[in-house]
């Protein structure tokens, strides 16, 4: 099944290329000592790529699971949770044409169906919104 989520996962970004956002959500297990990555396309202009995780099982130690989203090619880090995070949302602006991977990894070791991590995550491909510096106001805030 995690090929086929992969499979979507690219499908729907490249659809962020034609659509002005694309949303993904799931939820996985990650096996002991094992990693999973998705990986996200972005279009030939600057977007917005944001999303968030949670781990599912309140039992599960936050150290025991290692999150961090890289740009591909590079393996430059692009963002990670703070320590003992056992959620935690990410947005940031994308380099045009660019590919990430939104990494999970399973820290334990052992082999008991009971080591798996249980994630919920969701991924968003969307236009850049305009803003504002503080205390400057836009043309619909003045009065006619």
């Amino acid at each position: 099944p995690t090929k086929m989520i992969r499979r979507i996962l690219f499908a729907a970004t490249l659809l962020a290329t034609f659509v002005p956002v694309t949303q993904a959500a799931y939820t996985i297990l990650v096996k002991p000592t094992s990693e999973e990555c998705f990986k996200v396309a972005t279009p030939s202009v600057p977007v917005t790529l944001s999303g968030s995780y949670d781990m599912l099982d309140d039992e599960t130690d936050p150290n025991d699971l290692k999150v961090v989203l890289l740009e591909t090619d590079t393996g430059h880090v692009m963002w990670e949770p703070r320590v003992d995070a056992r959620d935690a949302i990410f947005k940031f602006q994308t380099t045009p044409s660019k590919r990430y991977s939104f990494c999970f990894q399973n820290k334990l070791e052992g082999e008991d169906t009971s080591d798996e991590i249980p994630i919920g995550f969701n991924i968003r491909v969307g236009p850049i919104l305009r803003t504002l510096p503080d205390n400057e106001q836009g043309p619909d805030d003045k009065r006619a």
